[in-house]
């Protein structure tokens, strides 16, 4: 419908925006431009947390995002680079948390690493970058992130609660395998052979091997109707 593609042509928009930044020169304002750059990026800010409050996620992300393109794409001088880092950086952070609730996890990994690039102490980036770690399978980095986590806030809740989360998830995969070699040498001791497409599929045998013999189950199962 229309509103996907609002939100497709808002990605796109976003994607080109960074690519022109990454390889552009960024221009150096004089002091009354980067009043109005930071004016603007700081409307964005408040825009976005008023979304965010209001548990409007993606307008909160897009407001952020509009904030952290203006900034990332201007050069301030050195006696104005505090005042614009502070506003970036926040707008990084409040960007990466509305994205995890809109799943743009790219945008939130990148937007994570830039914080902890310039303060590697930051909880709340090593936090959420960990979820995106974790949405993405890659429970070795998640558990780095969030050890990182408790090592500078002991206390923190929500990086205990995701610990036990991955334990969790580790025994019951364990259990899963457990059940599923209990199976197989159930099978063996009744001298029966496993040759499920599923079986054949986690040997790695040739994919038209596995084809042939789900063809065949369904021509089986046909005749039998």
């Amino acid at each position: 419908g229309l509103e996907n593609l609002c939100e497709d042509w808002f990605h796109h928009v976003m994607k080109v925006q960074e690519e022109e930044q990454e390889t552009k020169p960024k221009p150096k304002l004089d002091a009354q431009s980067l009043v109005t750059y930071v004016n603007a990026a700081s409307a964005s800010k408040s825009e976005g947390t008023k979304a965010y409050k209001a548990k409007n996620y993606q307008e909160a992300f897009k407001c952020y995002s509009n904030g952290v393109t203006m900034l990332a794409a201007i050069e301030p001088n050195q006696g104005d680079k505090a005042i614009v880092e502070d506003l970036l950086f926040a707008l990084y952070k409040n960007q990466a948390a509305a994205g995890l609730h809109v799943g743009e996890l790219g945008v939130v990994l990148k937007a994570c690493n830039k914080v902890l690039e310039h303060d590697s102490f930051d909880v709340k980036s090593l936090y959420r970058r960990g979820m995106v770690y974790y949405r993405q399978d890659q429970a070795d980095l998640a558990m780095k992130d969030w050890k990182q986590v408790l090592r500078l806030d002991p206390d923190n809740d929500d990086a205990k609660k995701m610990l036990r989360k991955l334990d969790e998830d580790a025994t019951k995969a364990e259990e899963m395998k457990k059940r599923m070699f209990k199976g197989i040498e159930s099978k063996k001791a009744k001298g029966e052979a496993d040759t499920t497409p599923t079986k054949l599929a986690a040997e790695k045998l040739p994919i038209r091997m596995v084809v042939l013999n789900l063809y065949g189950t369904l021509v089986q199962i046909n005749k039998k109707l």
